[in-house]
């Protein structure tokens, strides 16, 4: 099986390409169409600090392959299979799509990355046809499966915001408050202590609200992969990595499946 894996990050213009082997060139009388079964997707939790004994054994061979070959562009020792698809194809130049289980990094209070399971849609289409390759677009983004429903949990939030502020303002002058009696000698310094850690809760609240409604902005704005390419019957391809933040990374790879009994 032929392996070149090709990187885009979120927000790079440009596709990076390496070649991990030679390609052999198919018949030139045997159309890409007769060679190709279908696509395999794989989409893979990246990270940096390694998770377990065997980091990539769950991965199907091309897929170790190819992020083996990119190891001198992705800094990651743990690779975990989150879900993948499989989608049979072709006639003429299809549009095909589905859905992956994935996750998407939430920054909590302390500036931690917890990871959440959400749900994908991804779309494929093959733009071309040739005896050689193929010219294909793979986009991956959040599935938004209740537009209302997300609508309304932004409500809450936005409403959850407000709410914190409020008691941020009225806790400010509170504080103010008992530092002054304290002061004077008509309050202990336990109480002022239990204020400020109370201020201190609350601050932490609003920050991990208004990091969650960040987040929620972000995911909908665009698709956090989106890459064009070429590839040939039995290629696997690392088509893009989403950064969750901190040491981990979302990772696509498509598997152009050569059909049982085609030859080069």
């Amino acid at each position: 099986m032929k392996v070149r894996p090709i990187v885009m990050s979120l927000g790079m213009a440009a596709v990076l390409a390496v070649a991990a082997t030679q390609a052999q060139t198919p018949a030139k009388n045997q159309p890409m169409t007769t060679q190709l079964q279908g696509f395999n997707i794989v989409l893979v939790l990246g990270e940096t600090q390694a998770g377990g004994p065997a980091p990539t054994e769950e991965l199907p061979a091309g897929a170790r392959k190819a992020l083996a070959d990119m190891r001198e562009f992705l800094p990651y020792k743990h690779y975990r299979v989150l879900d993948a698809q499989w989608i049979s194809c072709c006639a003429g130049a299809p549009s095909l799509s589905g859905r992956l289980r994935g996750v998407v990094g939430i920054t909590g209070p302390k500036g931690e990355v917890n990871v959440v399971h959400r749900v994908f849609d991804f779309s494929l289409s093959v733009t071309g046809w040739s005896a050689e390759n193929l010219p294909v677009r793979f986009s991956l983004g959040l599935h938004d499966s209740s537009p209302r429903g997300h609508a309304l949990d932004a409500a809450e939030q936005e409403q959850r915001r407000a709410n914190l502020q409020d008691d941020l303002r009225t806790m400010t002058a509170r504080l103010s408050e008992t530092q002054r009696r304290v002061q004077a000698g008509l309050e202990s310094a336990v109480t002022l202590r239990e204020a400020e850690d109370r201020y201190q809760q609350v601050e932490r609240e609003l920050e991990a609200v208004k990091a969650r409604l960040a987040a929620a902005a972000g995911a909908s704005a665009s698709p956090i992969i989106d890459s064009s390419f070429t590839m040939a019957a039995g290629e696997t391809v690392v088509v893009g990595t989403s950064r969750l933040g901190g040491d981990k990374a979302l990772i696509a790879l498509v598997t152009a499946v050569r059909r049982t009994g085609s030859k080069d």
